[in-house]
């Protein structure tokens, strides 16, 4: 029978269809999503990638379509389903699901798929999330309902093959996996909580993630009384074990102790008393095992050593935008000089996640709760902003909070991000809201990377963005990240940094630059609309030209380069002396405005600088650059 007939009749009916391929080394790093329409990256938050069930079938099986993996279907606000993913909890090879995977299948009842990598399940449900977080890292649990797909195998577990309505109690059950309140929650599931705590899970869970990874097998031998590595010395290989317990429990001794005794390599002699102060052999090897962890410097307590080639094999979650390509999850600084607009920009950013809307009317955003910290303003200004920046007839959204007045610093901001579960944090500004204004007597940029850091803690823990204003120095510099106000310790430990800067030329009135972790480096042109208080975004910066550098490599190809005589990356890097690396991420901007276009072998040459496309919203498809654009993988 093909799986594929499996997938329930129900699903195949939506069009909401895509295929996927594997993307990164050895094909296991990125699902990506591919349009059976255009067999072009898909994205999840664009219905006209999608396709029918059918048509994704037929096109996985083109001739063409060599190098696709399998099906996908994508979750949107459209729909009544939502997808539970837990990752890592089936032996691949038993098929034996982890206690905390078969309670949760149990519990749930619903459709449930085994994952293409076989080591994790899909469950498939009726109904949205009720509570606004939606993934849980320490547990491998996170649910899929909007703007993600599912890859779908058809490899069903037998007794669960119906897509069945959530039930409350099922809600209620998952929970304390993403309450970050976990042992406070007066609501949360003792079901749960009693499941969470249960020792032998807890064990479970980690035996699963040392065997898991690419140098478990080290640990699997032992675990299985091989003395092959020692020499054949039994009490070598306890000593072994017990190294690796300690980096696995953290140093939890009545933890190594447990796990060891589901070892093979557990005999008598561990119970038995070897030490004056009455210790048991087993005793003395844990012991020894910390100690030795100590001595060498290899204590692991916040995090595990892991090699390149245990790195490379791992499937990680790809960064998580509420602004796509501007923001992302973690600490953001946006600065500028006084009265360019950065809070106006902050605002209309605010608004614009809020409502779901596009910021700059071309960043896409992920609709959710924000909270903004106007502390410079009042309520009056604050009023008088935000009706003239949402268009007419659009309500103000309830889930943008403000707040022009906060005490009690970090924690106090940590307690109220806890209670709201804002997707978008804004401080305006760092200099109202900063905990280290008394400077210490230190060093200034250490005290600054301090100080950004402890909100950037925040951010990553409740996995949110955090959006602080900040000012820039006097001193002018050519790179703008360089003109943020105090020391680089500031930007240092910040993800993600925009500066707003002036242009003053008749068509445009600012540029923001945008450099990141987690952001592709880049120069938007901006116009600033004083009707409604609004900035908006003038299209490819390549058309205008917006930097010096840019300007450089425009003229090299517009005055050296024709369709007879076109030009290489190393040709221009030795015309314009910028780096290749520079060039290769500037010429995708100018294959967009049509000015260039790109020959077979990685040429290019000049045709014309149209200057109505910066403008035009419609952009003419152009294909060598929608080879370079990189999707955002959202699937698991």
């Amino acid at each position: 029978m093909d799986e594929s007939e499996k997938v329930p009749s129900e699903l195949k009916e939506l069009p909401q269809w895509v295929c996927w391929r594997y993307e990164g080394s050895d094909g296991k790093q990125k699902k990506r999503p591919i349009s059976p329409n255009s067999g072009r990256p898909a994205a999840t938050n664009a219905p006209g990638d999608w396709s029918t069930f059918k048509h994704a079938q037929e096109f996985l099986a083109l001739p063409k379509s060599r190098g696709m993996a399998g099906i996908g279907f994508v979750f949107s606000d459209s729909d009544p389903y939502c997808g539970i993913d837990i990752d890592n909890c089936q032996n691949p090879e038993t098929g034996e699901l982890t206690p905390l995977a078969q309670a949760i299948v149990r519990e749930i009842g619903s459709y449930t798929e085994i994952s293409p990598s076989g080591r994790g399940v899909h469950i498939i449900v009726k109904g949205k999330p009720p509570f606004p977080r939606c993934r849980c890292s320490n547990y491998g649990v996170e649910i899929y309902f909007k703007n993600r797909y599912f890859t779908f195998t058809g490899n069903v577990l037998d007794e669960y093959r119906v897509i069945k309505d959530m039930r409350p109690e099922s809600w209620g059950f998952l929970k304390p996996f993403f309450d970050p309140n976990l042992p406070l929650s007066p609501d949360s599931s003792l079901n749960t909580l009693k499941l969470l705590q249960e020792p032998a899970l807890v064990d479970d869970l980690l035996i699963s993630k040392a065997m898991a990874a690419k140098n478990g097998e080290k640990f699997k031998r032992l675990m299985e009384g091989d003395l092959s590595d020692h020499g054949g010395d039994h009490s070598g290989a306890d000593m072994a074990l017990c190294t690796i317990l300690v980096h696995l429990s953290k140093g939890n001794k009545a933890q190594m102790d447990r796990i060891f005794r589901t070892s093979t390599l557990m005999r008598p002699k561990w119970d038995e008393r070897h030490s004056a102060d009455g210790r048991t052999y087993g005793e003395m090897t844990i012991d020894k095992a910390i100690e030795y962890t100590k001595e060498e410097g290899n204590m692991v307590t916040e995090g595990e050593c892991f090699t390149a080639a245990d790195l490379i094999e791992r499937d990680l979650p790809e960064p998580k935008f509420v602004i796509e390509k501007i923001l992302a999850e973690g600490l953001a600084i946006l600065a500028g000089k006084p009265k360019i607009g950065k809070s106006l920009f902050a605002l209309q950013m605010a608004s614009c996640v809020a409502l779901g809307e596009k910021v700059l009317g071309e960043f896409r955003t992920e609709k959710g709760t924000v909270l903004y910290l106007a502390l410079e303003d009042n309520e009056r200004r604050l009023q008088k902003r935000i009706r003239k920046l949402l268009p007419k007839g659009v309500q103000a959204p309830k889930n943008l909070i403000f707040k022009t007045i906060h005490h009690g610093g970090l924690n106090s901001l940590d307690r109220l991000i806890k209670e709201l579960a804002p997707v978008l944090v804004i401080i305006d500004t760092l200099a109202c809201f900063r905990p280290g204004a008394k400077r210490k007597n230190g060093v200034l940029y250490d005290e600054d990377y301090q100080e950004i850091k402890s909100i950037k803690a925040i951010a990553d823990q409740n996995h949110t963005t955090i959006l602080l204003i900040h000012h820039l120095r006097k001193m002018e510099s050519v790179d703008p990240i360089d003109t943020v106000s105090g020391t680089s310790g500031l930007t240092g430990a910040a993800d993600t940094i925009l500066v707003l800067t002036r242009k003053g030329t008749s068509r445009v009135d600012a540029i923001l630059h945008i450099r990141g972790r987690d952001v592709e480096q880049d120069e938007v042109p901006l116009k600033f609309d004083p009707k409604n208080l609004s900035w908006q975004s003038l299209g490819s910066p390549s058309n205008l030209k917006t930097t010096n550098q840019q300007q450089i490599l425009f003229n090299a190809l517009k005055n050296n380069s024709s369709p007879e005589k076109p030009l290489t990356v190393p040709e221009l890097s030795q015309l314009t002396e910028l780096t290749e690396q520079y060039i290769r991420n500037t010429l995708p901007k100018f294959l967009e405005d049509g000015s260039i276009r790109k020959l077979d072998r990685g040429k290019y040459y000049y045709i014309g600088d149209n200057k109505d496309n910066a403008f035009n919203a419609d952009i003419n498809d152009n294909d060598d650059n929608k080879d370079i654009e990189d999707n955002e993988d959202k699937g698991a």
